[in-house]
């Protein structure tokens, strides 16, 4: 069995790029994690994400702020029971491509225990609805599955904060779960053969019916936008009266209204009509992509939101 410093792939401290490219290769515990309570448009856009290396989010002021007191935590709340920071992701002894990048590590006579950090406004304790609607659960699991088969327990250390005003961290020992565990490696599994299988020719309407729910849903929002917005335009219309032009500044936007010119239009039905020999000599024939349609279920009760 190969020790957990022989299973490192890449530093984040060292090589940031490295590290977020090696990411891509397989899946991570937080991916994992976010798998687990996610759908298949979680897992498509995971994948996508995979596939180009595009990414959608880097941070914000809450990240930021646990990016800041993440060494404070270690310093003050892990490392008095001997464990040390790190930013290293390594690899499962049993697949190189399920990764994990545990927060701290205890590494001491034989014994492996994973350390994991967590600051937030929410509720962030062990059983929280806040934890549990996270996934934290999950992702220590996996963590520890990822750091070996002795590593048995994770010590979470969590910190609530007001407006980004600390509250006193606490912290607790999370015991290993092995049938979660086996649980979460069939996600990562399931995640890693879709991710390696030929784009297109998804057949399994599964494949297909969180994406086709969340398009009716917009469409249909779409629509009801677009009739509130006809509505106030024609509000703003009646208010201006007929007038061919007219403008008015407001402590939200101008109004304007303009009459266009006259435009010249081909006519080109009438022409086709006069001289349809020479009409047929410079109609070009180009080939059409493919159409999309997505239709709703006109079934009356039918909720599918």
């Amino acid at each position: 069995m190969s020790t957990i410093y022989e299973r490192a792939i890449a530093d984040k401290n060292v090589d940031e790029s490295s590290w977020l490219e090696a990411r891509r290769t397989g899946v991570t515990a937080t991916e994992v994690r976010d798998l687990a309570k996610g759908g298949t448009s979680v897992r498509d856009k995971l994948i996508e994400s995979k596939r180009t290396g595009k990414r959608d989010f880097f941070g914000n002021k809450y990240t930021e702020w646990g990016l800041e007191r993440e060494p404070i935590l270690v310093e003050t709340m892990l490392k008095p029971e001997g464990f040390f920071g790190s930013d290293v992701l390594y690899h499962a002894q049993e697949n190189k491509r399920h990764l994990a990048t545990p927060d701290a590590l205890y590494l001491s006579d034989g014994i492996v225990l994973v350390g994991e950090i967590k600051t937030g406004k929410g509720e962030l304790a062990p059983g929280s609805a806040g934890f549990i609607a996270n996934g934290y659960y999950d992702q220590m699991q996996f963590q520890m599955y990822v750091v070996g088969d002795d590593c048995m327990e994770c010590l979470y250390v969590w910190e609530q904060h007001e407006d980004f005003v600390p509250k006193p961290a606490q912290k607790e020992w999370i015991k290993r779960d092995q049938a979660r565990i086996n649980e979460l490696v069939a996600i990562a599994d399931e995640f890693l053969a879709a991710l390696d299988a030929p784009t297109g020719y998804l057949d399994d309407p599964d494949d297909y019916a969180e994406l086709v729910r969340e398009h009716v849903r917009l469409k249909s929002r779409i629509n009801e936008l677009g009739n509130e917005l006809a509505f106030v335009e024609d509000a703003i219309r009646l208010r201006i009266g007929e007038r061919d032009s007219f403008a008015i500044d407001t402590p939200f936007g101008r109004v304007s209204l303009s009459t266009p010119k006259p435009a010249e239009r081909f006519d080109s039905a009438s022409f086709k009509a006069a001289q349809p020999d020479l009409f047929k000599q410079f109609v070009k024939v180009s080939q059409a992509k493919p159409f999309l349609r997505i239709t709703a279920p006109k079934e009356e009760g039918n909720d599918v939101f």
